[in-house]
């Protein structure tokens, strides 16, 4: 009798969090690169603004993982998961 509940429960829970979301216009990308913008100074900023500018442009809308993971060197590596790798 439990099971019932809980299973619909879960199809409410997946509808309302499914990442069902659309992809960002360029106005909220703008808006959300605008303060990394103004505090980028060098080079290796340039590179890692572009990095994450690259993949807000290419987001699907769809939930996604981004793993970081710590190599021997310290530096860390960004692996992201997302819909369109399933």
């Amino acid at each position: 009798m439990v099971v019932l509940p809980l299973a619909a429960l879960y199809a409410v829970f997946l509808l309302w969090y499914g990442g069902r979301g659309k992809p960002m216009r360029r106005d909220e990308i703008d808006r959300l690169l605008a303060p990394l913008r103004e505090r980028v100074q060098d080079q290796a900023g340039q590179s890692l603004l572009a990095d994450v500018e690259r993949l807000v442009e290419s987001d699907d809308g769809c939930e996604f993982v981004l793993h970081n993971e710590r190599t021997g060197s310290g530096l860390p590596i960004f692996i992201v998961w997302s819909a369109a790798f399933r």
